[in-house]
């Protein structure tokens, strides 16, 4: 009985091992494909509404419609898709506001903000 413990333990172990590179791999293929401009638009989104707006104001296409984060205190974004939609990149971004969590929809063209919508927010 003994001896099967320890085997299940040191395969259980093996498995562990061998897929955490494959994660780390697909985790860095995703943040690869994020523009330098999403990246540094992330960066900016501290939980400072005057950094958020300041980030906004930047980034957004003259027109857009930014009221969704507006004066609202992002923080940890993370993007967790990206997609092609209507000639545009677009990234869903996961993030802190408070106490609430939220996603977002952002997409870019021509290095500008076209987009952005808030897809959900809970309360944890």
């Amino acid at each position: 009985m003994r001896g099967y413990l320890y085997t299940a333990v040191g395969s259980l172990m093996v498995f562990c091992l061998l897929t955490t590179p494959v994660t780390a791999q697909k985790q860095s293929s995703k943040t690869s494909k994020v523009s330098a401009e999403m990246r540094d638009f992330m960066k900016q989104l501290d939980g400072k509404e005057e950094h958020v707006n300041a980030a906004l104001k930047k980034y957004a296409a003259e027109g857009v419609d930014t009221t969704d984060m507006s004066y609202t205190l992002v923080r940890d974004p993370k993007v967790t898709k990206m997609e092609s939609k209507e000639g545009m990149t677009c990234s869903t971004m996961a993030c802190k506001t408070g106490i609430a969590e939220r996603v977002y929809l952002i997409c870019w063209k021509d290095k500008k903000i076209q987009k952005v919508k808030q897809l959900s927010m809970k309360i944890p």
